[in-house]
Protein backbone atom coordinates (compact mmCIF):
# COMPACT_ATOMS: atom_id res chain seq x y z
CA UNK A 1 0.00 0.00 0.00
CA UNK A 2 1.24 3.48 -0.86
CA UNK A 3 2.31 5.73 1.98
CA UNK A 4 -0.36 8.19 3.17
CA UNK A 5 2.04 11.14 3.01
CA UNK A 6 2.78 10.36 -0.64
CA UNK A 7 -0.94 10.18 -1.40
CA UNK A 8 -1.48 13.52 0.36
CA UNK A 9 1.27 15.32 -1.59
CA UNK A 10 0.32 13.64 -4.87
CA UNK A 11 -3.23 14.94 -4.38
CA UNK A 12 -1.98 18.52 -4.03
CA UNK A 13 0.24 18.11 -7.10
CA UNK A 14 -2.22 16.30 -9.38
CA UNK A 15 -5.02 18.76 -8.71
CA UNK A 16 -2.65 21.72 -9.11
CA UNK A 17 -1.40 20.42 -12.47
CA UNK A 18 -4.95 19.84 -13.74
CA UNK A 19 -5.87 23.38 -12.72
CA UNK A 20 -3.01 24.74 -14.81
CA UNK A 21 -0.62 25.58 -11.97
CA UNK A 22 3.10 25.00 -12.37
CA UNK A 23 4.39 22.40 -9.94
CA UNK A 24 8.13 22.88 -9.50
CA UNK A 25 8.66 19.88 -7.27
CA UNK A 26 6.90 17.37 -5.04
CA UNK A 27 8.95 15.95 -2.19
CA UNK A 28 8.50 13.66 0.78
CA UNK A 29 12.22 13.51 1.67
CA UNK A 30 14.87 16.09 2.42
CA UNK A 31 14.91 19.79 3.15
CA UNK A 32 13.51 22.84 1.38
CA UNK A 33 12.94 26.50 2.13
CA UNK A 34 9.45 27.78 2.85
CA UNK A 35 8.07 29.53 -0.24
CA UNK A 36 6.27 32.86 0.03
CA UNK A 37 2.79 31.45 -0.64
CA UNK A 38 3.17 28.93 2.22
CA UNK A 39 4.14 31.73 4.59
CA UNK A 40 0.99 33.57 3.47
CA UNK A 41 -1.28 30.54 4.02
CA UNK A 42 0.13 28.83 7.13
CA UNK A 43 0.21 30.77 10.41
CA UNK A 44 3.62 30.82 12.08
CA UNK A 45 5.53 29.73 8.98
CA UNK A 46 8.27 32.12 7.86
CA UNK A 47 9.32 32.58 4.25
CA UNK A 48 12.81 31.24 3.51
CA UNK A 49 12.96 29.17 6.70
CA UNK A 50 14.54 25.76 6.03
CA UNK A 51 12.10 22.94 6.76
CA UNK A 52 12.21 19.20 6.55
CA UNK A 53 8.70 18.34 5.58
CA UNK A 54 6.80 16.85 2.66
CA UNK A 55 5.78 19.64 0.31
CA UNK A 56 4.37 20.42 -3.12
CA UNK A 57 6.26 23.44 -4.45
CA UNK A 58 4.43 25.80 -6.79
CA UNK A 59 5.61 29.10 -8.30
CA UNK A 60 6.49 31.76 -5.70
CA UNK A 61 3.78 34.18 -6.92
CA UNK A 62 1.06 31.55 -7.45
CA UNK A 63 -1.19 32.89 -4.69
CA UNK A 64 -1.07 36.37 -6.24
CA UNK A 65 -1.68 35.12 -9.79
CA UNK A 66 -4.09 32.17 -9.29
CA UNK A 67 -5.48 32.25 -5.75
CA UNK A 68 -8.60 30.16 -6.45
CA UNK A 69 -6.60 27.35 -8.04
CA UNK A 70 -4.01 27.34 -5.24
CA UNK A 71 -6.72 27.13 -2.59
CA UNK A 72 -8.47 24.27 -4.43
CA UNK A 73 -5.19 22.33 -4.61
CA UNK A 74 -4.54 23.08 -0.94
CA UNK A 75 -7.96 21.74 0.13
CA UNK A 76 -8.01 18.73 -2.20
CA UNK A 77 -6.38 16.12 0.09
CA UNK A 78 -9.24 16.51 2.56
CA UNK A 79 -11.43 14.75 -0.04
CA UNK A 80 -9.21 11.68 -0.34
CA UNK A 81 -8.93 9.98 3.06
CA UNK A 82 -5.92 7.77 3.69
CA UNK A 83 -5.34 5.00 6.22
CA UNK A 84 -3.45 7.45 8.46
CA UNK A 85 -5.68 9.49 10.81
CA UNK A 86 -2.88 11.98 11.49
CA UNK A 87 -2.52 12.78 7.77
CA UNK A 88 -6.31 13.01 7.39
CA UNK A 89 -6.52 15.42 10.32
CA UNK A 90 -3.75 17.55 8.78
CA UNK A 91 -5.58 17.53 5.42
CA UNK A 92 -8.66 18.86 7.23
CA UNK A 93 -6.57 21.61 8.84
CA UNK A 94 -5.13 22.61 5.45
CA UNK A 95 -8.63 22.74 3.97
CA UNK A 96 -9.85 24.91 6.85
CA UNK A 97 -6.90 27.29 6.31
CA UNK A 98 -7.70 27.44 2.58
CA UNK A 99 -11.38 28.21 3.21
CA UNK A 100 -10.52 30.84 5.83
CA UNK A 101 -8.02 32.53 3.46
CA UNK A 102 -10.58 32.42 0.65
CA UNK A 103 -13.32 34.08 2.69
CA UNK A 104 -10.91 36.69 4.04
CA UNK A 105 -9.84 37.61 0.46
CA UNK A 106 -13.24 37.71 -1.25
CA UNK A 107 -13.26 34.20 -2.71
CA UNK A 108 -16.31 32.07 -1.91
CA UNK A 109 -15.03 29.16 0.17
CA UNK A 110 -18.03 27.07 -0.89
CA UNK A 111 -16.73 27.28 -4.49
CA UNK A 112 -13.25 26.23 -3.33
CA UNK A 113 -14.79 23.27 -1.47
CA UNK A 114 -16.92 22.16 -4.41
CA UNK A 115 -14.09 22.39 -6.94
CA UNK A 116 -11.64 20.60 -4.62
CA UNK A 117 -14.06 17.73 -4.17
CA UNK A 118 -14.80 17.41 -7.92
CA UNK A 119 -11.15 17.71 -8.98
CA UNK A 120 -9.95 15.15 -6.45
CA UNK A 121 -12.50 12.63 -7.67
CA UNK A 122 -11.68 13.36 -11.31
CA UNK A 123 -7.93 12.77 -10.96
CA UNK A 124 -7.95 10.01 -8.32
CA UNK A 125 -6.30 7.34 -10.52
CA UNK A 126 -3.50 9.76 -11.40
CA UNK A 127 -3.06 10.62 -7.72
CA UNK A 128 -2.35 7.00 -6.80
CA UNK A 129 0.01 6.58 -9.74
CA UNK A 130 1.94 9.72 -8.77
CA UNK A 131 1.96 8.70 -5.09
CA UNK A 132 3.48 5.36 -5.97
CA UNK A 133 6.21 7.02 -8.00
CA UNK A 134 6.80 9.59 -5.25
CA UNK A 135 7.18 6.80 -2.70
CA UNK A 136 9.88 5.21 -4.88
CA UNK A 137 11.73 8.40 -5.83
CA UNK A 138 11.23 10.64 -2.77
CA UNK A 139 11.24 13.73 -5.01
CA UNK A 140 9.48 14.41 -8.32
CA UNK A 141 10.89 17.34 -10.28
CA UNK A 142 9.02 19.59 -12.69
CA UNK A 143 10.69 17.75 -15.57
CA UNK A 144 9.49 14.37 -14.30
CA UNK A 145 5.97 15.69 -13.84
CA UNK A 146 5.90 17.37 -17.27
CA UNK A 147 7.09 14.15 -18.93
CA UNK A 148 4.24 12.24 -17.30
CA UNK A 149 1.64 14.83 -18.28
CA UNK A 150 2.94 14.90 -21.86
CA UNK A 151 2.57 11.11 -22.06
CA UNK A 152 -1.00 11.35 -20.72
CA UNK A 153 -1.81 14.13 -23.19
CA UNK A 154 -0.44 12.09 -26.10
CA UNK A 155 -2.44 9.04 -24.99
CA UNK A 156 -5.64 11.08 -24.67
CA UNK A 157 -5.09 12.50 -28.17
CA UNK A 158 -4.53 9.04 -29.63
CA UNK A 159 -7.68 7.73 -27.90
CA UNK A 160 -9.69 10.68 -29.24
CA UNK A 161 -8.45 10.08 -32.80
CA UNK A 162 -9.24 6.36 -32.56
CA UNK A 163 -12.81 7.07 -31.39
CA UNK A 164 -13.29 9.59 -34.21
CA UNK A 165 -11.95 7.12 -36.79
CA UNK A 166 -14.26 4.38 -35.51
CA UNK A 167 -17.27 6.72 -35.70
CA UNK A 168 -16.64 7.69 -39.37
CA UNK A 169 -18.21 5.68 -42.18
CA UNK A 170 -15.48 3.65 -43.92
CA UNK A 171 -14.43 4.71 -47.41
CA UNK A 172 -16.93 7.54 -47.48
CA UNK A 173 -19.69 5.15 -48.65
CA UNK A 174 -23.30 5.84 -47.81
CA UNK A 175 -24.38 2.94 -45.63
CA UNK A 176 -28.02 4.00 -45.41
CA UNK A 177 -29.08 1.98 -48.50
Amino acid sequence: MTDATCIHEATHASVALHLGLTVREVRVKGWTKVPRYCAQLYPGVVRGMPIRTPITLLEEDCLDVSPFQVLVAMAAPSYLPTDDRRINKYAGLEAMLAYRWADKHGIASIRVQARAQRMTAAVEPEIYEMASRLEQEGVLTAEMLAERHFDQFQQARADHRRRNDEARPHGGEDRAS
